[in-house]
């Protein structure tokens, strides 16, 4: 991970997953926009219909918590900075880096609609936005993906082996626009 200024990372995915010549998401609820309940607090990325955190505490963004008075989760104002959603009215933040310990790290995760088929090539792409905040928090390269056989949950989080299948090559610092992430893959 490479530090520049302070930021915490928000995340919007839309990843599709197309195998040669047929296109299809097999991420439900890809852009978040479908909630159980509207988020109140942070540490809810739950809240979305089929995510949920695979270690520590990631927040879920809508515009839907239109509280004027608190608003620590709404979009595009919240505590956290001011981003309008990439699509809709809703996306994921997390932290990519803490500085300490360095070993912090926020993930969400869902399951596929369909189990990835070995030797397929399959396309992804996903959108991140960095938001300026607390000068201890630094703007993340690296910023990926990761496909898995194993069941992750916050007992039991994914391994911090710095491995992800498509990731970004270059530091996530645009405060104001979405950053496309995208690469292909074979399953295996």
């Amino acid at each position: 991970m490479k530090k520049a200024l302070p930021s915490v990372l928000v995340m919007f995915l839309t990843t599709t997953f197309s195998p040669t010549l047929k296109a299809q998401n097999l991420v439900p609820n890809p852009s978040f926009e479908i909630f159980d309940t509207c988020p109140d607090a942070y540490n809810e990325v739950n809240r979305a219909q089929g995510w949920r955190s695979f270690g520590n505490t990631p927040d879920y963004f809508n515009s839907c918590d239109s509280d004027s008075t608190f608003n620590i989760v709404g979009v595009p104002q919240n505590g956290l900075g001011y981003q309008f959603a990439a699509t809709g009215n809703a996306y994921c933040g997390l932290y990519t880096y803490y500085t300490s310990p360095n070993t912090y790290r926020e993930y969400i995760g869902s399951q596929l609609t369909d189990t990835l088929k070995i030797n397929h090539k399959y396309f992804v792409s996903f959108k991140v936005s960095a938001t300026f905040y607390v000068a201890y928090w630094c703007f993340s390269d690296k910023v990926g993906i990761l496909f898995s056989t194993v069941a992750y949950s916050a007992p039991s989080p994914p391994a911090l082996n710095n491995f992800a299948h498509i990731y970004s090559h270059s530091i996530i610092s645009d405060t104001m626009n979405w950053t496309t992430v995208s690469g292909s893959f074979i399953a295996d």
